[in-house]
């Protein structure tokens, strides 16, 4: 058996919640309800649409119907949400 390895001075045992843990503020995950980082959501459905054309692609030269028809819905979806934050009047300012 190995003997434990030893830890560093503050560091927690696993399961321990650290005090700079207990006193950070709670911010909601969501970039548009945080307002940190509000351009990753549109970055992202934007490069979510690419992968989306590249993969409708791939299927349709394999003969795959079906898979070409969802790659074009999860596209469709990931454009309404580039336009939605993109668009006229985006969403969060």
């Amino acid at each position: 058996m190995l003997p434990a390895p030893r830890r560093a001075p503050g560091q927690p045992v696993a399961g321990e919640v650290t005090e700079a843990l207990q006193q950070a503020p709670a911010r909601p995950p969501l970039p548009a309800a945080s307002g940190v980082a509000r351009v990753l959501v549109p970055v992202t459905a934007l490069c979510w649409v690419a992968l989306m054309i590249a993969a409708a692609a791939t299927h349709a030269r394999r003969g795959e119907p079906a898979f070409v028809a969802l790659n074009l819905a999860y596209l469709a979806l990931a454009a309404f949400v580039a336009w939605g934050r993109l668009g006229p009047a985006p969403f969060g300012g």
